[in-house]
């Protein structure tokens, strides 16, 4: 487990290895206390962790312990679960499909890549035609919309 304070920069404070320990809400809990009470409860105002139940759980525990202690998920974590519901749904599963197909196309054609060149250079656009990253899911989604041929 890792420990960083949020201040307007980021400090790491420590990294726990949980080894054989279960990461049960109470051991969870317990770890998060022992760096509460090292750096003072009084400094906090919040927890962020993910949306695990038991990180969830521990945060009600503390919370318990520490009232004025403000419990938050993770934002980006909870938007990385939210894009990946999104990017099943079958109309963005065809545009993946299809975004892909148009670049490998362009790319296997000689005469179609020489075109598409042709009009980088007229219209001075600086950028290439690539294949989106697996790692980027958003990458599939923007393609079409960079490269309006007309």
């Amino acid at each position: 487990m890792n420990f960083v304070l949020s201040t307007p920069r980021p400090v790491f404070v420590k990294s726990v290895a949980t080894g054989q320990n279960r990461h049960t809400a109470e051991y969870i809990s317990d770890e998060i206390k022992k760096v509460l009470i090292e750096l003072n409860p009084m400094k906090f105002v919040t927890l962020i962790g993910d949306n695990a139940a038991n990180i969830q759980k521990s945060f009600m525990l503390l919370k318990n312990m520490y009232p004025r202690l403000v419990p938050l998920n993770c934002l980006a974590h909870s938007i990385n679960l939210l894009s990946n519901d999104i990017v099943i749904l079958q109309s963005l599963v065809n545009l993946k499909s299809d975004s892909l197909s148009i670049v490998k196309s362009i790319n296997r054609s000689q005469i179609l890549k020489a075109c598409l060149e042709n009009i980088y250079k007229e219209q001075n656009i600086l950028c290439s035609l690539k294949l989106p990253s697996p790692t980027r899911w958003a990458s599939f989604f923007i393609l079409p919309g960079k490269f309006k041929l007309n």
